[in-house]
């Protein structure tokens, strides 16, 4: 009878820690990475086409920098080999990145083709005349191609086509409009039913740096809904430049509603750009 007890309770405890997955840094410190291209320089790579069973295909999280210029990225997976509920193509934590002259083409992910987390000071991600061709999310669930809380966030001269006919992806998910440059990119077929579709902006940031900039970029067959339907920028604290911004074959499907029944009224209620002073909540 003790032996079959035992049993009993090894049992339960294996299933117990096979079904409930570890944490984020838990994931992150335990797991050695073997696939994955790390912190450094890596200049005229190419890779692909494969399946990355790890977290992340590009990463770096150890306080130091990664350069990644002229490199080449096809036909790439990344896949959580247990639950596939975390991954990204490029991860970075505390870490500055300079992405340059790159190109990406139909590498997909879980969570976000580049994710930016716990900064540590200034850190930066500056990426430079990249292209990136229908490069989305797996699941088909709403998510962001670039999401950042870093405080330096800067993008320019890059060509992103996505593929707005499958799936609901955000271009740029930065946290802080501060510090934040979008020059000369040309984005393309994008979809998003949730808010806007290019950018998304929700704090000021560190009042030290350079009010947000948006300049000389084409906006192609860009699609989103609410009150901003290419780009949201809230609690605005300083002036702002948006200067020679092309759009075209783009639209708001947002609908306002009224009232109630029996006299609830329906009306179209979007603008492109919504932006939104951090003193008022007009």
């Amino acid at each position: 009878y003790f032996i079959q007890k035992l049993l009993h309770m090894f049992i339960l405890c294996f299933i117990f820690f096979k079904v409930i997955p570890p944490i984020k840094d838990q994931i992150i410190i335990n797991n050695k990475h073997t696939n994955a291209i790390r912190c450094g320089v890596h200049e005229k790579e190419n890779y692909g086409p494969q399946t990355v069973n790890d977290y992340f295909l590009i990463g770096c999280e150890d306080g130091s920098s990664m350069t990644i210029r002229k490199c080449t990225f096809t036909d790439i997976t990344t896949k959580n080999s247990v639950f596939d509920r975390w991954s990204h193509i490029m991860l970075f934590k505390k870490s500055n990145a300079d992405i340059l002259e790159c190109t990406f083409i139909r590498n997909k992910y879980t969570t976000n083709f580049i994710s930016m987390e716990e900064p540590n000071g200034n850190n930066y991600l500056k990426f430079y005349n990249n292209y990136i061709d229908d490069c989305n999310q797996k699941a088909g669930s709403k998510t962001s191609l670039i999401k950042s809380v870093y405080k330096i966030n800067e993008f320019k001269y890059n060509t992103i086509k996505l593929n707005e006919g499958l799936l609901q992806t955000r271009v740029f998910e930065i946290k802080y409009h501060r510090g934040c440059k979008l020059i000369g990119n040309d984005i393309q077929s994008v979809k998003y039913d949730d808010g806007s579709s290019v950018l998304l902006c929700s704090e000021p940031g560190d009042t030290s740096l350079d009010p947000i900039e948006i300049t000389d970029c084409k906006l192609y067959n860009c699609h989103g809904s609410h009150e901003g339907s290419i780009i949201q920028i809230f609690q605005l604290d300083t002036d702002i430049t948006i200067r020679n911004v092309t759009l075209q074959k783009t639209s708001n499907f947002h609908i306002h509603k009224e009232g109630m029944w029996p006299n609830e009224k329906y009306y179209s209620k979007g603008y492109f750009y919504q932006f939104q002073c951090k003193h008022s909540p007009a």
